[in-house]
This record gives C-alpha cells, structure tokens and sequence, in this order.
C-alpha cells in the first residue's frame, strides 16, 4: 500500500482516546491546529463524521482507505485552494 506523508498532522482516535463522533474530537482538533477551519482537511470514510466535519466548516473527503487516488486528488485540490493561511495557520 502507498503511503501518504505530506501531512502536517495526523489525529488517531486510538491515541486520543476519543471517538471521531464525538464533538471533543473536533474541538482537540481546531484547539491544536489554532487556524481557521478552512484550513482543515478531514478524511473518513464514515458519512456521519464527515457530515459532522462539514457542519463545523471543515474540507472534507470520504473514502476508504484503498481509494488513494480519491484521496490524493482531495488533498491536490485541498492544497492548491486558496486556504486561510493569514489567520495564523502555524506548523
């Protein structure tokens, strides 16, 4: 399987010990990127957690793992739109 390493961060629910339907979940997400949500790409292949990732303002792309072509034109858009970066993107 191809890997995909140009991301700045990766939030595993196994680590945080939060499930991705919850609503910490998102905010753990938005407190430690301090950016705007645009900002934000989220990828899952669960329709409700993208549609909770879009209620909030955030990019998002649903697919399953062995969709990487899916993905990878996700993040090619997601990077070459024109994000928000002003608002204190830090990385």
């Amino acid at each position: 399987m191809e890997k995909i390493v140009i991301f700045d961060y990766v939030w595993l629910s196994f680590i945080t010990h939060v499930r991705k339907n919850e609503e910490i979940a998102f905010q753990i997400v938005e407190q430690d990127l301090q950016t705007s949500k645009n900002n934000i790409l989220f990828i899952d292949d669960t329709s409700i957690n993208i549609e909770n990732a879009k209620k909030r303002g955030w990019n998002t792309c649903q697919a399953f793992s062995f969709e990487v072509d899916k993905i990878k034109g996700a993040v090619e858009q997601f990077l070459t739109q024109d994000l928000d970066l002003k608002k204190g993107f830090r990385r």
